[in-house]
């Protein structure tokens, strides 16, 4: 008797014991969160704030290899911002939009003279933790057609200007409204620089706006001209002058300055503008700048 006595405390023992052990032991919890909680709307996104920021992260990719900054454009802003919202609003995502206009045809369609464009576009999905900047020049860095304009290193560069423009609209994914931010960069060359000599008694024409560029309207440029010796300059309607001032014939022109060495103005020029540096009655060897600046 005393033996199943003993034998019943101990089972008695183990089940109490048993009993301690799995109510006592830590319990296994999942804390999960909504998908919908780390969803925001693009109404709180701050647009210009994040085009600031691409435009930053821009100058210092370009910066860390030893390139000049970018110079931000409001004419080219305005421009990137109608394309990020048209690509927004119409649902596409290309550099040409349904109607098959590419970034030159829309600078062309606004007037905006240039000598060189191209493009960078990007399209991202935003969450709560999504760093947009960040992640659209990225993406442009790690793409090979996308890097080159960011990181052109031609001397003198392709291009000096950009426009950036963000627009964000909700759109369901996955049976979710999450924010898609659509992103417009246009890089622009709108300045032109020549580092030059003349011999006494030559001169040279450089074009400030070509006929064959496939614009037809007028633009604004700011002509800056440094030299070190009395020059004559003259601004001609076309290349047809320069010949006729070569051949001794009577010419047409525009603007004509006797014995200079410095020029800065702001002028509206037509297709066809030559700018004429005349070094015929120099005492020698002229070194000069010109710079045109299109706006």
């Amino acid at each position: 008797m005393a033996s199943n006595k003993i034998v019943w405390i101990i089972i008695l023992l183990i089940f109490l014991g048993s009993l301690f052990f799995f109510n006592g032991k830590d319990k296994v919890t999942y804390n999960f969160e909504s998908d919908e909680e780390q969803l925001i709307k693009s109404s709180q996104i701050n647009e210009d704030l994040i085009e600031h920021e691409i435009f930053e992260l821009i100058n210092y990719e370009r910066q860390n290899i030893g390139l000049v900054k970018l110079k931000r454009n409001t004419i080219l802003d305005r421009m990137s911002r109608e394309y990020s919202i048209d690509m927004a609003e119409r649902d596409f995502f290309s550099h040409y939009t349904p109607e098959g206009k590419d970034i030159e045809n829309r600078l062309k369609e606004k007037e905006i003279f240039y000598l060189m464009a191209t493009e960078d576009i990007s399209q991202i999905p935003v969450y709560s933790d999504t760093n947009i900047a960040e992640e659209v020049v990225q993406g442009w860095i790690n793409s090979p057609g996308h890097r080159v304009p960011i990181l052109d290193s031609d001397n003198p560069p392709s291009w000096e200007s950009v426009g950036i423009g963000v627009k964000c609209t909700d759109k369901y994914e996955e049976d979710f409204l999450i924010p898609f931010c659509y992103v417009t960069a246009e890089f622009v060359n709108l300045e032109t620089e020549f580092e030059d000599s003349l011999s006494k008694s030559y001169l040279i024409y450089y074009p400030i706006y070509e006929e064959d560029m496939g614009m037809n309207y007028n633009t604004n440029v700011e002509i800056s001209f440094e030299s070190d010796e009395l020059v004559r300059i003259i601004i001609a309607p076309n290349k047809d002058q320069f010949d006729r001032i070569i051949d001794r014939e009577d010419y047409e022109w525009i603007e004509r300055l006797q014995y200079i060495k410095s020029y800065n103005e702001k002028i509206l020029a037509k297709p066809g503008y030559i700018f004429i540096v005349d070094a015929d009655n120099s005492p020698g060897t002229v070194n000069y700048n010109l710079k045109f600046r299109y706006y």
